[in-house]
């Protein structure tokens, strides 16, 4: 059995930061991949699956960037902010 974990990094990438999140769960199945930010999208039972889509609203209405990747060691939480503004 693996060792559970979260780890927070922060990094310069280009002209931009970076904010990195990653765990070591069981990762999202690859057809939720591009649902996770959808408002009311949940796998949970009791889940109500507005998190991250506030956390996206919130992200990009800042001028970041918010991506995900995942696959069976983990996810990976990305918030990618720039020098230049982004277009709303």
């Amino acid at each position: 059995q693996r060792p559970n974990f979260l780890t927070f990094r922060t990094f310069q990438q280009g002209d931009g930061s970076v904010v990195e999140i990653r765990d070591s769960g069981p990762g999202i199945e690859i057809q939720n991949i591009s649902k996770v930010f959808d408002p009311f999208f949940t796998t949970k039972e009791k889940g109500v699956g507005l998190g991250l889509s506030i956390a996206y609203k919130i992200t990009t209405q800042h001028g970041a960037a918010l991506t995900v990747e995942s696959d069976a060691t983990g996810t990976v939480f990305k918030i990618i902010f720039t020098t230049e503004p982004r277009a709303k």
